[in-house]
């Protein structure tokens, strides 16, 4: 086994690298022991980039992310390794329910078993960097890991571990804020525990006509917070009671319970948008078993509701559909939105199939997120003036575009 000189520290970092979007990775060189970090598009890894395309030796390796899977199993690992106690109660609980890897996070608790936490993450990380030098037949020499990266995880709590958060310490200020509104803004972070969700459910399929489940309502939710219109809780309940009964007036006849489903709502919109911020976003689904016997994640459901969503602000959606990939990227979720349509066979009749539409909307809903976030950057900028379209010609005897009833060179033309 070869000796290298390898940073275990970059390794281990490298190991937990995505970028969700292929524009940058980590790479290996098995002669120097170096991890180097490449950009796609960046033209002063250019050379480094060629280099690699070309590499005949097979100098370099590809740094792949962890699995996720494996991440999972660090997380079982530490909990197994806690006293019976609460804590340990409440962290196998989040990791039952779902999307455990923000619940597992959420449900750490106090700074200690926060610390233990980090401690036992970064050296499982730093076996992952070693064994993964054993598959490829190095072996690190030379390099002292520190043990230092629990204080630098403390730092980074405590300047805050998310957009959301960073905001809701400006916001917040202690002397004026009551207790009892600051419990209320934190709990406001928390996703859905699987009991309010349920509580959710119950509501939707109680609501007349019974259109709605949670799937077709976490869609629906979806496309509002990504879509171009900022649309409240109140206007997403006033239009799924729209949708069921025909009339805008709330099911729920006590005011508590009206508030209580608000809050929920309003609770996972916010879910959805720290799962984007995050890019750790998912789609709800149902796993199934395909007669092949293959599983895999149902999402029509889903999809039905994301489409209602666009449908709400269809007038401002008309922009996205102007250029063609556009319209082909977001032509998946509309056809199994299409009850007719995916009833035919062929277009989502295998397994495959349909982890490849759930693919394509863990992909799509991002994008289409930072798509209106330009439109309306550029919007904004166009505003004031500095990117104004230019104005047409008109001819001295057309009549005055100000709309005076003069001809153009009698009027605003005859400067």
């Amino acid at each position: 086994m070869r000796k290298l000189p390898v940073d275990l520290i970059k390794l281990a970092d490298a190991l937990e690298y995505d970028d969700g979007l292929g524009l940058s990775e980590y790479w290996f060189d098995t002669v120097t022991g170096a991890v180097l970090f490449v950009t796609t598009d960046l033209e002063e890894d250019k050379e480094l980039r060629d280099q690699i395309v070309e590499d005949v030796a097979d100098r370099f390796a590809r740094i792949d992310p962890i699995d996720s899977r494996d991440q999972f199993q660090i997380m079982e690992d530490f909990v197994r390794s806690l006293p019976a106690t609460p804590v340990r109660e409440r962290l196998e609980s989040a990791l039952a329910g779902r999307k455990p890897f923000r619940r597992f996070k959420d449900s750490l608790g106090d700074e200690e078993v926060r610390r233990q936490w980090f401690t036992f993450h970064d050296e499982a990380v730093r076996q992952c960097a070693i064994a993964w030098l054993e598959d490829r037949g190095i072996q690190p020499e030379g390099v002292e890991v520190p043990e230092r990266l629990a204080t630098e995880f403390e730092v980074l709590e405590a300047e805050g571990e998310s957009a959301f958060e960073d905001s809701l310490d400006e916001l917040l200020d202690e002397e004026e804020t009551g207790d009892e509104d600051i419990e209320a803004l934190e709990s406001f972070e928390l996703p859905l525990s699987d009991e309010e969700q349920d509580e959710l459910t119950s509501f939707l399929e109680g609501l007349p006509g019974k259109q709605f489940d949670f799937l077709k309502f976490h869609g629906l939710v979806t496309a509002l917070a990504v879509g171009p219109v900022q649309v409240s809780a109140q206007e997403i309940l006033e239009k799924i009671v729209s949708q069921e009964s025909k009339a805008n007036q709330p099911p729920p006849n006590d005011v508590s319970e009206t508030e209580r489903v608000l809050g929920l709502i309003a609770r996972l919109q916010n879910e959805i948008v720290v799962d984007l911020h995050e890019e750790v976003f998912e789609p709800a689904f149902i796993e199934r078993e395909h007669p092949s016997g293959e599983k895999y994640p149902d999402t029509f459901s889903w999809c039905e509701g994301f489409v209602l969503g666009m449908n709400h602000a269809g007038q401002a959606w008309k922009k996205w559909y102007k250029d063609s990939r556009r319209e082909m990227a977001i032509s998946a979720i509309e056809a199994a939105a299409d009850r007719e349509f995916r009833s035919l066979a062929g277009p989502f009749d295998t397994a495959e199939k349909m982890v490849a539409l759930y693919e394509v909307i863990r992909h799509v809903v991002p994008l289409t997120r930072y798509f209106w976030w330009l439109e309306a950057g550029l919007d904004e900028i166009a505003g004031t003036g500095e990117l104004s379209e230019p104005q047409p010609k008109v001819g001295r005897n057309a009549p005055c575009p100000c709309g005076s009833g003069k001809k153009f060179k009698h009027c605003c033309g005859s400067g």
